[in-house]
Order: C-alpha cells, then sequence, then structure tokens
C-alpha cells in the first residue's frame, strides 16, 4: 500500500502539467505570458491606482502557482441557461388598486358651519408656557372630564365666574353715595335708634325693633372702600369651596339726627316716656360723633357645583353664606346670618363671551331685614390678542329688586299711631318693598400669562332709587392648581 501511495504522490506534477498545457495555461513562473492579457479572477481588488491588476502589473503579491477556476452556482432569483429575464408585467390580479371615496358613515363631518369650533388663530396661550399641564378640555367632558381642546375663561368683572376653579383673587372698591345703607339690612344692619322708640312707617302704622343693632348715626349718605380677598380651591372639575374676607373703611357724610330738637316730643305726656320732652334714648345725643370706622366685614363661604360643564357653556349652582364677623354699630356688618343661593351661566361664542346670574339673598334674622332678588348679564369680547396678553372689554348690567324689608329714612313722615302714642315726625321708617336698582357696568380686561389677568371696571346707577350711584372696581385674579389649563386662554 506504502509503495502504491508514493506512485500516486509521483504523478501529480506531471498530471498538473499536462492539464496546463491542455488548457492553454501558461507554464508556472510565467505570469503574464508575453503579449497576453492578465486572466480574470472573478474578484475584482480595488487598488490606489483604480482595478487590480492595472495594465498587466498585479498589486502586491501575486499566486506562485498558475490560476485554479472556480465556479458558483447561479443565484435562484437570476434567470438560468434555458432562462431569459422579461420585464415585469403585471397581472390583472395585481394591479393596484384605485384609492376609494370615503363614505358618508367615515366622512369627516363638514364644520364650517359651526360658531363653537376654534379659529384658525385660536392659539392664545395665557400661561405661556405649557410646562406640566395636562391638556385642556374639550367635548362633553369639558371642566368635568378630560381630553384636549378649545380652553376657557369667564371674564365678567361683577358677575360671579360660573367655571369652579382654583383661584386667588384680591379686589378693592371704592362707592359714593350710598343714601340707604340700612335698606332691608343688606349692606349693614339696621339704624340702632329703631330699637329705641317706636317709629312711624310711611304711609302707615308703627315700626318698633329691639334687635336694631345698626350704626347709632342715620346719615345723609356714605361712602366705602372695600377691598378683600379670595380663595377659591377646586376638589373636582365640577365642584369647589370658596371664602372670602372683605375689609371695609366706612365715611358717614351729614349725620342727620344728631340733634336733640330731632327727638323732642310735642305732648310730653304722651306715650313712649310720659313726662319727657324727649323720647327714650340710652344716653345724651352725641353733637360731635365720629363719622369714619373700619375693620373686617362679614365673612363669606360657599361652594359652586357645575350642572352643566362642556367647553363652551357651563351652568352651576353657587351657594354663599354670610357670616356676622362684622361690627354692625360701626356699619361694617349686618349683624346677622345670610344665606345667597345662585345660579350661573357662561356661553362662548368664539371671541363673544356671555356671562347670567340669577340669586336670591335671604336674611335669616333682622328687623327691618328682607329678600332681595338679584339678575344680571354681561357680555364680553376679545379684541386684541399678541402672545400671552389679550384684552376684553365687558359691560354688565346688574339689577337688584327687593321683595320685603324697610329702610331708615331722614324725612317728614305721615303714620297713624295708637291714641296715647307720639312719634317723631321728622324721620322713620319706609316700606322697601318693590324698590328696584339697575347698575350699568363697564370694564376691561387684560389676560396676561401663567392664568393671571387684571380688571378696571367702573358702575353708574341707572335708576333713581340706588344702592351708590357710582362704584370702582380693580381686580387682579390668578388661576392655579391642575385644572386651570382650561382657564389659561380667553379664545
Amino acid at each position: 500500500m506504502f509503495l502504491a501511495l508514493l506512485k500516486r504522490l509521483r504523478l501529480r506534477p506531471a498530471l498538473s502539467a499536462t492539464t496546463l498545457a491542455l488548457a492553454g495555461l501558461p507554464a508556472q513562473g510565467q505570469y503574464p505570458p508575453p503579449g497576453a492579457a492578465p486572466p480574470s479572477y472573478g474578484i475584482m481588488y480595488q487598488g490606489p491606482a483604480g482595478m487590480c491588476p492595472p495594465g498587466g502589473v498585479p498589486y502586491g503579491a501575486m499566486p506562485p502557482v498558475p490560476f485554479q477556476p472556480y465556479f458558483l452556482p447561479p443565484h435562484p432569483c437570476l434567470p438560468g441557461p434555458q432562462q431569459s429575464a422579461q420585464p415585469y408585467q403585471p397581472t390583472p390580479s395585481t394591479q393596484p388598486a384605485q384609492p376609494s371615496q370615503p363614505s358618508e358613515s367615515t366622512r369627516p363631518p363638514d364644520t364650517s358651519g359651526r360658531t363653537d369650533m376654534p379659529s384658525p388663530t385660536d392659539t392664545f396661550d395665557m400661561t405661556g408656557a405649557n410646562t406640566g399641564q395636562e391638556p385642556s378640555l374639550s367635548g362633553e367632558q369639558g371642566a368635568a372630564g378630560g381630553g384636549s381642546g378649545v380652553a376657557l375663561v369667564a371674564p365678567g368683572g361683577y358677575l360671579d365666574n360660573p367655571i369652579p376653579v382654583s383661584t386667588f383673587r384680591l379686589r378693592f372698591d371704592s362707592a359714593y353715595n350710598l343714601n340707604r345703607p340700612d335698606r332691608a339690612e343688606y349692606f349693614y344692619g339696621a339704624w340702632q335708634e329703631l330699637g329705641f322708640h317706636p317709629h312711624g312707617i310711611q304711609g302707615r302704622g308703627v315700626f318698633f325693633d329691639p334687635r336694631a343693632i345698626g350704626p347709632d348715626l342715620l346719615p345723609s349718605n356714605i361712602n366705602y372702600q372695600q377691598p378683600e380677598a379670595y380663595f377659591e380651591y377646586a376638589f373636582l372639575k365640577r365642584f369647589s369651596a370658596f371664602v372670602q374676607v372683605p375689609y371695609r373703611v366706612i365715611d358717614f357724610k351729614n349725620p342727620q339726627e344728631d340733634l336733640p330738637e330731632s327727638e323732642m316730643k310735642r305732648n310730653p305726656a304722651d306715650q313712649p316716656n310720659p313726662g319727657s320732652r324727649f323720647y327714650p334714648e340710652p344716653g345724651p345725643e352725641n353733637t360731635s360723633p365720629q363719622t369714619n370706622f373700619n375693620g373686617f366685614s362679614d365673612l363669606q363661604f360657599g361652594f359652586k357645583a357645575a350642572i352643566l360643564a362642556s367647553p363652551t357653556q357651563f351652568l352651576t349652582l353657587q351657594l354663599r353664606l354670610y357670616s356676622p364677623t362684622g361690627d354692625p354699630g360701626l356699619g361694617l356688618g349686618t349683624g346677622h346670618w345670610s344665606i345667597e343661593p345662585s345660579l350661573l351661566y357662561y356661553k362662548r361664542f368664539n371671541r363673544l363671551v356671555l356671562q347670567g346670574q340669577l340669586t336670591e339673598w335671604t336674611p335669616f334674622d333682622g328687623g327691618t331685614a328682607g329678600n332681595i332678588f338679584e339678575y344680571g348679564a354681561g357680555l364680553g369680547y376679545a379684541v386684541y390678542q399678541r402672545g400671552n396678553f389679550a384684552i376684553m372689554p365687558i359691560t354688565e348690567f346688574l339689577g337688584w329688586t327687593v321683595l320685603n324689608g324697610f329702610e331708615s329714612v331722614f324725612a317728614p313722615i305721615s303714620a297713624t299711631a295708637p291714641a296715647g302714642l307720639e312719634l317723631p315726625l321728622t324721620h322713620g321708617v319706609e316700606d322697601a318693598s318693590g324698590n328696584t336698582i339697575v347698575n350699568g357696568k363697564f370694564g376691561i380686561r387684560a389676560f396676561f400669562g401663567n392664568g393671571s389677568s387684571l380688571f378696571v371696571g367702573y358702575g353708574r346707577a341707572l335708576t333713581g332709587t340706588h344702592w351708590y350711584t357710582d362704584d370702582f372696581r380693580v381686580e387682579y385674579r390668578l388661576f392655579f392648581g391642575r385644572n386651570n389649563q382650561r382657564l389659561i386662554r380667553p379664545l
């Protein structure tokens, strides 16, 4: 076996030489032969001067043995020896489908006629930045749910805000010529002298209220300034609670019932205080009383609950309570509890905003106190906006109708008194039932970034019967918390 293997090894050079000679390839050591082109190796090498070998000169070290060709099987995706490549012809089944028209059920609705859709310029952002904020609300979810869409704002300066939202507010009022300050005990308590002795009711009978604890002065009118702080917190997107802390500075003008002769009786023998020339009072008249007082007024608190909440509409129930924290003897409060349920409304028409309010004020106690029905409406229109700044003028009308109650007056009184009872003729009370007061309010609210705004307004009495003739108001308001994103834009 060893001899056979040796013979096969000796024959390999001869077989190799014979094979090369038959194939017409160069002999060993000749690469390539003179005048012949270099053979193709089937693989192209990229060298510094282009393809290698360039011009018959090998690149780098070439193999010392002759080239032995090799073959690769054809790729299955390429045409074989019996198959030629043909251009692609799509069959009818492979023709691209034509785009279909959307059906009526899938076609998006036409919103060209909608007035509650945001306009192309509806991009005002009162925050200045949306970092960390949730998206604003849209759809029927509105402030009660989630989603994204148009934000809201209530611009009213005198009407209550119908949208429950976390709010901090500072407000300053300055009002002038309030001529019936104890009317129905709405502003402060009943004139104190009504509890000293009986007085006549104009055109009627006798009034006497031992619970009258208001000021002992009866001015012709008063002026007052009232700064106040307001804090509201939205526990839910439909519910919030609030507290309002007012501070009052009051100035009594022209006290009228401060002279002894105003309390002088015509018949000292008649009641009350028979035998005396004067009506009974706890002390002598103060001929030089103090006429300026200040201090905290009645604390107010309550809640709001939205019945209807959407991006463009709110209907809210509000309940407000007045606690007797202000001193009624100084004209700083009413001296009794009161309750005030309200129905608040908000509607937005793109740049135009409508607000409305219906309220009934009901006192829990008080001799001259009575129920008052309040109502109001307002319109605001965004006339300018740029960046994080916008201006919205607002016109509001507020009305009050006194349903029952009395008011103190310094005027000749004609009243029917029982036999033996003498009544003052220069002052007394009038029935305030049916008194209707209407005020016109005009203001401008400027919106800034971060949910803040500033309101400046003026109010004027439009009826002869009035609370005050003129009122000026300045208010700063800031929305904050997780739900303020739906109020950050006026549009």
